[in-house]
């Protein structure tokens, strides 16, 4: 095998075991070996500060977690949402003074045509039942 391949095996199960000896340690407090309570009272004294410890854990990774999730929706609310919307309201802006002269106009044809059909409506109104009698025979000849 070419020395290459040797070292790169080599530094790879090194890398692979090393981290393992980091679970080996003992675990510690205050430079202390934990050691399981010999009394009655050493047990409730640590049971009373296992539970005096997790509302201030609890507290401060709760803090560290709001500090987080609010700088990170600050930056991405400002770098990628903000500029995002501000773009599709000046395109919504645009488009609607772009087409509001258009709409206007389209509404005072269509107010034109229904008065002109109002008008031709109301003088068929005026005619009698007679006259429109005597106009569907003239029309039919």
């Amino acid at each position: 095998m070419s020395k290459l391949y040797k070292t790169m095996l080599i530094l790879s199960m090194i890398g692979l075991i090393l981290p393992c000896f980091g679970f080996a340690q003992p675990t510690t407090t205050e430079n202390e070996p934990l050691e399981a309570p010999g009394t009655l009272e050493q047990a409730k004294s640590l049971i009373i500060e296992l539970i005096m410890a997790i509302p201030e854990g609890m507290n401060s990774a709760w803090q560290e977690a709001k500090e987080i999730w609010q700088n990170t929706w600050v930056n991405w609310w400002g770098s990628y949402i903000k500029p995002n919307i501000i773009k599709i309201e000046n395109w919504i802006k645009n488009l609607w003074q772009d087409t509001t002269p258009m709409i206007e106009q389209e509404f005072e044809k269509e107010k034109q045509e229904i008065k002109q059909d109002l008008g031709e409506q109301g003088e068929k109104v005026k005619q009698g039942i007679w006259e429109r009698f005597k106009q569907l025979i003239k029309d039919a000849l």
